[in-house]
Order: structure tokens, then sequence, then C-alpha cells
């Protein structure tokens, strides 16, 4: 096995965990973010506090939720899904949904191919 393999692999357990938050999610978060300030503002006077309170709350659980459970894996890359800490499966690549807390992505696989050289062998 490739030792510069082996170091990625225990450099990358070291670090911080990569929570891999796509673009796409966060766009989503942002526009319901906005959609629940733009919402309390047009609905302030009209309705109770209340409903008001709930409503921002709501989208705002919408919105986080999106943003923990849409994945996107690139081109090169798959993603090992674990359900409640078994095996679940490969996701990606392109836009995979998970399930927060059930479900986790402990590690991204890079299957971009890669050259390599071999001895020639002569016959």
């Amino acid at each position: 096995m490739d030792s510069k393999f082996i170091k990625n692999v225990i450099q990358k357990k070291q670090g911080k965990e990569d929570l891999h938050i796509s673009g796409v999610a966060g766009t989503l978060f942002g526009i319901l973010l906005v959609a629940a300030a733009t919402g309390a503002l047009v609905m302030d006077g009209h309705v109770p506090d209340v409903l008001i309170g709930v409503y921002v709350v709501g989208v705002m659980l919408v919105g986080t939720y999106i943003l923990y459970a849409l994945k996107v894996a690139s081109q090169w890359e798959k993603a090992v899904v674990l359900r409640l800490g078994k095996f679940h499966g490969l996701r990606g690549p392109g836009v995979f949904w998970i399930i927060p807390i059930v479900d986790t992505v402990p590690s991204w696989i890079d299957i971009s191919p890669s050259a390599s050289s071999t001895p020639r062998t002569r016959s």
C-alpha cells in the first residue's frame, strides 16, 4: 500500500470533521432565512405574535434540516453512508439526501482515475 495514502488518511482523521455542506444547501438555507424574516415583517401587526414566532421557528427548522440533509458529491467522489453505525451504502456522484442524526457520512472517497507507473516486462 502507498505510504502517502496512509499518511493522508491519518491526517484527515486527526483534523476537524468535514461536514461537507454543499452550496445548494447553503443557498436554500439562506433563502429560507430571508423568507422567515420577510414573512415576520409582513405579518407584524396583522397576526398574533405567537403565530409569527411559530412561523419563523418552523421555517428555520426546515432550513436547518435541508442544510444538514442535502449533500452533493462531486464528479469523482462517493460518500460512505452509515445508518445507525452500520453500512447503508455508497452515494454519489451528484445530489443525495441523508437523515440527520440517523445517517452519517464518515468519509468521502475519491474515485478519480490516477496513473500509476508499472515496470515493463520483457517477453
